[in-house]
């Protein structure tokens, strides 16, 4: 009677050490998948998504400074092109540490690029806008509508880069879901084994 007792005792220790072992090593698998998911996934797509909003501010704001009816509002707007440009940039580059290699550091690449040359036609256009008197604004209309082309191309592409992260997300939880369903077979199988091997020995 003892020898069976502790054959059986000894038989349910290893099988529930070989499941806690298991559900530790799956659990730190999860635990990393989901600190991927919010350092690199999430943040990522919160900077972009913040780059992309000053991007439309920027643009808001050059418009209402053509718009401008007296130099106070006319000062005022140029002066948050800049801020908003300066704060697309910031939020652009705190980005690219949470991109690995691949498509979306290309079209990080092809941002930077464009925004160059979006930065440079609004310095002109901020230029212009300061030279021309408050009831002559057609030439800085002009030049607005001159870089159009790169602030619509600068949207697309962050466009683009928010949903590369959606997708790594949407890859991320569907990966912490499948761990998830084989630990919970797993378990479910090795208690079964462990009644099953367990019974003849009581």
């Amino acid at each position: 009677m003892i020898t069976k007792l502790t054959m059986g005792f000894l038989v349910v220790s290893c099988i529930g050490a070989f499941i806690g072992i298991n559900g530790i090593l799956k659990a730190g698998e999860i635990n990393d998948l989901a600190t991927q998911m919010y350092e690199k996934e999430l943040l990522g797509l919160s900077q972009i998504s913040e780059a992309n909003v000053q991007l439309i501010a920027a643009g808001r704001a050059i418009r209402n400074a053509v718009l401008a009816n007296d130099d106070e509002s006319r000062n005022r707007h140029t002066d948050a092109v800049l801020q908003r440009l300066q704060l697309m940039k910031e939020a652009l580059n705190n980005s690219k540490r949470l991109f690995a290699e691949g498509d979306g550091k290309e079209k990080l690449k092809s941002i930077d690029e464009t925004l160059v040359i979006y930065e440079k036609g609004l310095l002109q256009t901020i230029e212009r806008i300061k030279s021309e008197h408050l009831s002559e604004s057609r030439e800085s209309i002009d030049l607005i509508n001159r870089f159009r082309v790169e602030s619509d191309k600068i949207d697309s592409l962050m466009t683009e880069v928010v949903n590369i992260k959606k997708k790594n997300a949407s890859w991320l939880n569907d990966e912490t879901d499948r761990i998830y369903e084989k630990i919970r077979l797993m378990l479910t199988l090795l208690t079964i084994s462990g009644v099953i091997v367990g019974w003849p020995l009581a």
